[in-house]
């Protein structure tokens, strides 16, 4: 029986939300509408948000397919 979980991460800046869905049971998992951080007032773009995603699936140990 295959078992799924899903996690958002809202971003407050782009009014987004990224998921991740995981098999728990495989270790396999995939990235749905990964966000970049963008500031508009300097035009600039960092990756904050998806380290806290990427963060999040190194600590589970999933495997990005």
């Amino acid at each position: 029986m295959q078992h799924a979980e899903v996690k958002a991460f809202f971003d407050e800046n782009t009014f987004t939300v990224t998921y991740v869905v995981a098999d728990t049971n495989s270790g396999k998992a995939a990235v749905i509408d990964p966000v970049l951080d963008y500031e508009q007032s300097s035009g600039r773009t960092t990756t904050t948000s998806a380290d806290a995603v990427l963060a999040w699936i190194d600590e589970r140990g999933l495997d990005i397919e």
